[in-house]
């Protein structure tokens, strides 16, 4: 009986042990594969807003490839989804909205809230800078090494920020040869820097977005506008504009790219050293030139559509200088009187410029 019993107890055993060796996956062993870790896992989609059209230059040749980079060289953890044209947020709105985290990120112009970044609107004072890579430059060392100045910028992670190419001033007509002509025009402007520029000059301004420009002149609701030779090009502006002044250097007007603090946080060390390696000065930089490629090629459609360009002399440009020092003494004394140290900024910016001439 005791025999039995050991028989059955030892059949038993073999069961289990076959049964263990099934549950197991029996046949060939297979290395263990490794656990993915919770970036590899999930794919974060960040919403990139901007005001600007689908077609901008810089939508096409900067911030969809920043989108697509980002997305390639995360593994797809990071997939940036990108809302154009004011669909989701107007120029006014972007700072706000990425400030509060309704949007992870956005593009959009510091002078279209006037106030928010009072030391970079010193970037848009007339006769400063010659190109927007020189501008563009000086942003970054200023923004690298004056502490007040990145203060502008604290409550966000700063992707980019670059300037326009030079603005001008552009009239349907009559043309301006020197700052006589200025006075009695009505032209659109972006900002309140570039607007006291043109009410010093003697004209009346018109703060209004590019989109509506043209309709503007059309109407004969301004007689013409502050902007950039790329503009020009880009919006069509030679349609509705006769007369164009070369060589004014009105204002390098700033831009940004900006991400909510939150947004920016949530993402892993290793993603934050990607988009770090991607974004900076170096996408500024790449921003800047195609905007100063633009304007020669503004420039080059003027010349064909029949435009008049006056080139100013240098007696015309000393003429505009006294006015100019009346801007920058004037705006800096009133930011001086708020507590801000905008005299400090101002010699270091100048001091970053010239270093690139």
């Amino acid at each position: 009986m005791r025999s039995k019993t050991l028989r059955v107890l030892a059949i038993m055993l073999a069961v289990v042990l076959s049964l263990t060796l099934i549950g197991c996956g029996g046949g060939a062993e297979t290395p263990d594969e490794p656990a993915k870790t919770d970036a590899e896992q999930k794919t974060m989609e960040l919403t990139f807003v901007s005001p600007f059209p689908a077609n901008h230059h810089q939508q096409l040749q900067v911030i969809e490839p920043f989108a697509d980079e980002v997305y390639e060289r995360t593994n797809g953890r990071i997939k940036i989804n990108i809302h154009a044209g004011g669909s989701i947020s107007t120029g006014t709105q972007v700072l706000d909205d990425v400030l509060s985290g309704a949007v992870d990120m956005g593009w959009t112009f510091p002078g279209y809230t006037p106030g928010r970044c009072p030391l970079t609107s010193m970037f848009e004072f007339p006769v400063h800078f010659r190109s927007a890579e020189e501008a563009t430059n000086t942003l970054w060392s200023l923004f690298e090494k004056n502490e007040t100045f990145q203060k502008e910028y604290s409550d966000f992670k700063l992707l980019s920020i670059f300037t326009a190419c030079v603005g001008n001033a552009y009239t349907s007509k009559s043309p301006i040869h020197g700052i006589d002509d200025f006075k009695g025009l009505h032209l659109r402007s972006a900002s309140s820097m570039v607007e006291r520029t043109l009410k010093t000059f003697g004209a009346t301004a018109a703060n209004m977005p590019m989109g509506d420009a043209y309709d503007a002149i059309d109407r004969g609701i301004v007689d013409g506008l502050a902007t950039d030779h790329a503009a020009i090009d880009t919006y069509k502006l030679y349609e509705v504009l006769n007369y164009a002044t070369h060589g004014l250097e009105l204002y390098a007007s700033p831009q940004i790219f900006i991400m909510s603090l939150d947004s920016w946080n949530k993402l892993s060390p290793e993603d934050q050293e990607i988009i770090d390696s991607i974004a900076g000065r170096q996408l500024s930089l790449k921003s800047a030139e195609i905007y100063d490629d633009l304007y020669n090629v503004g420039y080059e459609t003027m010349v064909r559509e029949g435009m008049e360009i006056y080139e100013l002399t240098d007696e015309d440009k000393k003429e505009f200088q006294s006015h100019v020092d009346e801007i920058v003494n004037g705006y800096i004394e009133e930011l001086e009187a708020e507590g801000i140290p905008a005299q400090q900024v101002y010699d270091d910016m100048i001091k970053y410029r010239d270093s690139y001439r």
